[in-house]
Formats: structure tokens, C-alpha cells, sequence
């Protein structure tokens, strides 16, 4: 477990004897009692509450708590495949006009105009069939009503009314075809209505609203059909990855809440790596990101905390607690428990740091029950204390 940064105070040095003769002057009753945890045989000191204050020890009762942010993972911001679009020649031609090189679009604008004859060979076989339409419609009628009276074959009215359906069929068709090279759709409807071919030119418009990256074309430039020329990028979703250690990226679940430091609204992971990366034994996590206010940018470089909800991976349970509580005593990370006027080193397991708040476990949970009183202030004291309680049983066993 991490105990890094650990909040540690040094009293000025001095002898057991003087320790003894300040805590006697002081009213103070020390009763050396052994503890029961496994890990070390510490001594414990009973303390009353004037003590206390006069010493200025501060307390503070504790209860499991139910959520707490992990410790910071560096990460990169990245716009997810699903958020990008290509922008493409649907056909040959020459470039005629850059309208926007780059930057914020919006869905319809022009990009680039393109002079194709492709384009305009399109438009006639539109026209074509919308001259076709009438005749075969009107041959169409005419074979009905006389199929009726039995003036003409049952296979010739099949035929007329085939025929209507393959143009009817081909000019849909055809339709597509022209809006997905991007006429839109008043042109088309201007089309139908005048029979008239425009021009050679076609627009190349933004798909969707985005950031459009810079276009390397230039007017003249000659372009074949499906020439990728740009991207356009929403940033209102990114993807951050993550590189985590194998334990932390297993106790993850799809889903979970990890949050972007200075950031409001947490993203939610949606991809766990089933394989850990061979140079960094770590595990790849991509968590899905919103960026409404656009105060991210893919390519940046975060930290991230995961968010950890009850019941957590650990079976012991989490508490938040002042920095401050926190201890080295005999080379263990402890914090100092009250209980009725006694005060004990409980051995710790740090899980992570909030602020000036400290996250952690206990080593034993059950020394002690799940509501608990530590000292939060003045464990400088409190060590000096048990050191001194300490050395004097080591002595006086010692002359016995």
C-alpha cells in the first residue's frame, strides 16, 4: 500500500528520566499496558481528559465512509474513432475553391468546391429519366384502362407498368447519389422542377458540426473520387487513456466514474485491456469523457482519479481522516486510537490522499470497532508518550 508522503513531527530530543520528570510535574499517570496486535508488541498509555487538553491533543471520531477518489493516474486525451468524421471527394474533379481551411464548422457549411464532370454527367441522366418519366407514365395509364376491356395483352400492361418502376427505381436512386455528392435537397427539388443542368460545379460540405482540420489542397489541384482530403473532430466526447497497475485496473468495473482533476462531471470507463503491455506491465483503461464546455483538448495531458464506491475491493473498511493523523511508530504507518481515556498505535494501510485528508485502512480491522476515535492533532506528543512508556518498561525489565 502507498505511504509516501506521510505526516511525521519530531519533539526535541531527550532522556527517558526527563520525559518521566516532565510527565510526573505534569499530574500525568502513565500505565504501560501491552497491546494485543500481532505485528509489533506495543505499549499502550491511559490518559485523562484534562491531560489531553493540556498537552493539546485533538481528537476526532471517524465512521467507514462510502466513496473516496483513488490517487492520481497521469493520462492523454484522445477524440474517440466514433467522434471523427472523413471528409472526401464522392467524385473526381479539380478544385475550384477552398471556402475553409480549418476550424469550427457547421454541418452544411462549403469546404471545398470541385469542378467534375462526373458531376455534371450525373445531372444529365437525372434529367434523362425525369424526361422519361411522363411518356412511360402516360403508356402506363393507356395500358390499364385498355387491359380492362381487353383491347391490349395482359403482358403488355406488365410491361408499361415495368417500365415506370425501373425509371421511378433509377431516378431514387440516382437521387441518393447526387445528395451523398452533395447537392442538397432544394437543389434537387430545383432540378425536378426545371429539367435544366446548372453547372460543372459540386460543393463539398461538413457532414457535422466540429473542428475541421487543415486541408493540404489548394485551387487547380486535381483530385480523384474518394481522395481523403481532412477530418472534422467533435470535441464534446473524448477518450482518455490510462495506463494502470494490473491490481487497480482488475478491481475496476465497466462503467465506473473517474474523474479529470479541476474538471465538474466525471467520465465513465468503458474499455478494460484483458492483457497487461509487455514493457510497462501496466493495463490500458480508456474512460469516455464529457467536454461540453470544451475545457479539454485531445492530445493534453491529465490526471485522473477513479472514483470508488461501497463495497470497495478490500475487505477491511475505508475511512477518511486529517493528514495530520497519521504516524510513524516502530517503522510502521499507525494512527493513535482513543478509547476510554487509552490510547493505542493501530497499524494503517494509506489507500490515497484527498486535500489535506488522508484515506486509508485498517492493517487489523479488528482491533478496533467501525466507529473509533484517533487522535487528529498532537501525535508528535502521543509518540514521544508511547516511546518513553516504552523505554521505561524496556529498563525496568531490564534491572529486574
Amino acid at each position: 500500500m502507498i505511504s509516501a508522503g506521510i505526516h511525521t513531527d519530531h519533539l526535541p530530543h531527550s532522556s527517558p528520566s526527563l520525559w518521566r520528570r516532565t510527565l510526573r510535574s505534569a499530574g500525568l499517570m502513565l500505565t504501560a499496558l501491552m497491546a494485543s496486535n500481532a505485528w509489533a508488541q506495543l505499549p499502550g498509555v491511559s490518559i485523562q481528559a484534562d491531560k489531553r487538553q493540556t498537552l493539546g491533543l485533538q481528537t476526532q471520531t471517524v465512521s467507514p465512509i462510502k466513496t473516496y477518489r483513488s490517487l492520481g493516474y497521469y493520462g492523454h486525451l484522445m477524440t474517440p474513432s466514433t467522434h471523427q468524421w472523413q471528409v472526401a471527394t464522392p467524385l473526381a474533379g479539380r478544385v475550384v475553391q477552398v471556402h475553409q481551411l480549418h476550424g469550427p464548422v457547421k454541418a452544411g457549411d462549403p469546404i471545398v468546391t470541385l469542378e467534375s464532370a462526373q458531376w455534371l454527367d450525373l445531372q444529365k441522366q437525372y434529367v434523362n429519366l425525369l424526361a422519361d418519366a411522363e411518356p412511360l407514365n402516360a403508356a402506363y395509364e393507356r395500358a390499364r384502362r385498355l387491359s380492362k376491356t381487353g383491347a391490349v395483352s395482359d403482358k403488355q400492361y406488365q410491361e408499361a407498368r415495368a417500365a415506370l418502376n425501373k425509371n421511378r427505381q433509377q431516378r431514387q436512386q440516382l437521387s441518393q447519389t447526387l445528395k451523398l455528392a452533395g447537392m442538397t435537397e432544394a437543389a434537387l427539388q430545383q432540378l425536378r422542377q426545371t429539367q435544366r443542368i446548372e453547372d460543372s460545379k459540386m460543393n463539398l460540405r461538413a457532414p457535422v458540426d466540429g473542428l475541421l482540420e487543415t486541408l493540404h489542397i489548394h485551387s487547380g489541384q486535381r483530385l480523384p473520387a474518394q481522395a481523403a482530403i481532412s477530418r472534422i473532430r467533435q470535441a464534446q466526447t473524448l477518450a482518455l487513456e490510462l495506463s494502470l497497475p494490473k491490481t487497480k485496473a482488475q478491481a475496476l468495473s465497466l462503467n465506473q466514474p473517474v474523474e479529470i482533476e479541476g474538471t465538474n462531471q466525471p467520465g465513465l470507463v468503458n474499455y478494460i485491456a484483458s492483457e497487461l503491455d509487455p514493457l510497462t506491465q501496466t493495463v490500458t483503461v480508456h474512460v469516455r469523457h464529457p467536454n461540453a464546455d470544451n475545457q479539454l483538448m485531445a492530445g493534453e495531458m491529465v490526471q485522473a482519479h477513479l472514483l470508488w464506491q461501497a463495497p470497495f475491493n478490500t475487505p477491511a473498511p475505508v475511512y477518511r481522516a486529517p493528514s495530520r493523523a497519521l504516524s510513524q511508530f516502530d517503522h510502521q504507518t499507525v494512527i493513535y486510537q482513543l478509547d476510554q481515556d487509552r490510547l493505542q498505535p493501530i497499524r494503517v494501510e494509506v489507500l490515497s490522499y484527498e486535500g489535506d485528508q488522508v484515506i486509508f485502512t485498517l492493517a487489523d480491522p479488528s482491533v478496533v470497532t467501525r466507529t473509533f476515535t484517533l487522535i487528529s492533532g498532537g501525535t508528535s506528543t502521543v509518540k514521544s508518550l508511547l516511546q518513553t512508556v516504552a523505554e521505561s518498561s524496556t529498563e525496568q525489565g531490564g534491572q529486574e
